[in-house]
This record gives structure tokens, C-alpha cells and sequence, in this order.
């Protein structure tokens, strides 16, 4: 058994949070009310809890983004570039490889001035999100709201 254990499977295994809001009147998750979760305090947070990736993804909103990319640079930990949008049919997370390609995807949006909500369904903003070398995951589908309650042949 211990042979088998010793064996490499070629994957490597790493602490990670693709989902997580930051606080920021004009810059994070418009629901956010801690104000203790700022992007420097969230990159330091999960540095202490030994994460190795993460991505703050707030909703219909960028700007806590671009601080913690810039805020992890020399740092033991990668930030993910990504976003939840709130679109017609539920949430979508969506995740770039730069912060350049994640603005160029948040500039073809039609986010509501309270940043609540997106105007976009999931397909159209998967479409914009592809030539840019975006992934999207839906967010909260067990929920009434989420895609697949919503969307009923799925």
C-alpha cells in the first residue's frame, strides 16, 4: 500500500477560492457590508490560510479586482482575474487570464447603474467572454434564481 501511495499521479494539489466578494462602496460587491474585506485584506487572509490561488469575483463589478492582481504581484499566491455577473438567467462567474482581458469583457456590458444587475443572458455574455480566452462557471444553481431552476430544459 505504501508503494501505492508514493506513486505520482501527475496532478498537483493546491488551497483555492475562485468565489469570493469584496467590500467597496463604488469598487466590490454592492451586498458587502464588512468592511474588513478589502482586497489587501483578503489576499493576506488567504496567504495566513495557506491558499495558493484565488479570485475575487464581485458582482457586475471590477475595480477590488485590478487591487488585489496588482496587491499579489511578489507574493506567494496567484489572483485570478474574474467576475460574477448577474445576468438574466442567473449568475455567471468568469475568470481571464489578465486584468486587460477581464476590462475588455466588462466594457461590452450592460451592468444597471446600482451594478444589480446585468441585461445580458448567460449565452450572450459567455459569447463575449470566449474571444477573450474567458471561462465561465455558473454560480448558485441550486438556488430558485440559478440557471438551472430558471432555464427549465436544463
Amino acid at each position: 500500500m505504501e508503494k501505492i501511495d508514493n506513486l505520482s499521479n501527475g496532478a498537483d494539489f493546491v488551497r483555492a477560492d475562485l468565489h469570493i466578494h469584496s467590500y467597496g462602496t463604488d469598487d466590490g460587491s454592492f451586498d458587502v457590508k464588512d468592511e474588513q474585506m478589502t482586497p489587501e485584506n483578503i489576499v493576506d487572509t488567504a496567504i495566513q490560510n495557506n491558499l495558493s490561488i484565488i479570485s475575487i469575483t464581485d458582482h457586475n463589478e471590477i475595480n477590488n479586482t485590478r487591487l488585489a492582481t496588482e496587491y499579489t504581484e511578489g507574493k506567494n499566491i496567484l489572483h485570478i482575474p474574474g467576475i460574477e455577473v448577474s445576468t438574466t438567467q442567473g449568475h455567471l462567474l468568469v475568470y481571464f487570464e489578465t486584468f486587460k482581458l477581464l476590462r475588455k469583457f466588462y466594457g461590452k456590458l450592460h451592468i444597471s447603474d446600482d451594478k444589480q444587475r446585468c441585461t445580458q443572458g448567460i449565452i450572450e455574455c459567455l459569447d463575449i467572454a470566449k474571444p477573450l480566452g474567458g471561462i465561465g462557471v455558473l454560480a448558485h444553481i441550486e438556488l430558485d434564481s440559478g440557471f438551472e431552476k430558471v432555464i427549465d430544459r436544463f
